[in-house]
């Protein structure tokens, strides 16, 4: 993703500083609740307004507060709820992508929901920017300033691509995190299964993966098979090695499956159903 602005010269450092850290903050694949953590405080310490938060809007019309940093006057209680509805075409124009900006959220007076949204502390003055928005639900960065009036374009722009910024790195972050939870339910599959599992190039000349099952069944151990690839062939019954290794070679072209029995440094003998197929990229 890049990030684009009309005048790269007028970048503040501080923002090229947030940029970094969450580009830095993503690789660690953290919860979404960190990102979001990481995001509202640093426009906090970045903007000089009174409060900065992060909510998730429904299609009813309800934001929750995903996070406000606590202890700042005016700061939100995690997972309040409250109605946008006092706010008009607020809705209309979150889920078309649109920025919102109330200069004086007290010109609303006497509209649904103005009364609790200014028991909540309310600052007269906000600007709002949606983002990752779906089917069901998109947020929202809010911020705002106790005194009514109108918001510069520097701060728009820098808050807008902060919102962008934060969609495609929520995305990464999902990417990411369901990708660990794939690679740990198959460890946890293989590992405890009575059987062998691996991932090999197709010439069978690098292992990149294989399950602890096969030092019971070999009777030797994983880093044998993975300083030599093909060291598993050498413990296969010398009456059927032959026919083995023709049907791995094979495996380049397609798969194989072949019935043979493993000789175990102490003589005994397992049978083993061993079954090849290639998983191609998308190249």
């Amino acid at each position: 993703m890049a990030v684009y602005r009309s005048h790269p010269s007028e970048y503040d450092p501080p923002m090229l500083v947030l940029y970094r850290r969450l580009f830095a903050l993503v690789k660690t694949a953290p919860s979404e609740s960190t990102l979001i953590r990481e995001v509202v405080d640093g426009l906090q310490d970045f903007f000089d307004v009174e409060r900065v938060s992060l909510s998730k809007l429904n299609k009813q019309g309800i934001a929750e507060v995903q996070y406000c940093r606590q202890g700042k006057e005016g700061s939100l209680p995690i997972g309040s709820l409250f109605d946008t509805s006092c706010v008009p075409r607020f809705q209309e124009n979150m889920w078309a992508g649109r920025i919102v900006v109330t200069e004086d959220i007290r010109e609303f007076e006497g509209q649904q929901g103005f009364n609790e949204l200014m028991k909540r502390g309310a600052n007269p003055s906000r600007v709002d920017i949606p983002f990752s928005i779906s089917d069901s639900y998109l947020y929202f960065l809010s911020l705002t300033k106790k005194q009514p009036g109108p918001w510069g374009h520097s701060i728009l722009d820098s808050v807008k691509e902060v919102g962008e910024l934060v969609s495609f790195l929520m995305a990464e972050l999902k990417t990411r995190n369901n990708l660990i939870r794939s690679q740990t339910v198959f460890r946890q599959f293989s590992e405890n299964v009575k059987l062998v599992f691996w991932l090999s190039d197709p010439e069978k000349n690098s292992i990149l993966y294989v399950s602890p099952a096969y030092e019971e069944i070999w009777g030797r151990p994983l880093e044998e098979l993975y300083m030599r690839p093909r060291s598993f062939i050498d413990a296969i019954h010398p009456e059927d090695r032959e026919r083995v290794s023709a049907a791995v070679a094979r495996q380049v072209h397609g798969g194989y499956e072949e019935v043979y029995r493993v000789v175990r440094p102490g003589g005994d003998i397992r049978w083993v159903k061993d079954r090849g197929f290639i998983v191609r990229d998308e190249a």
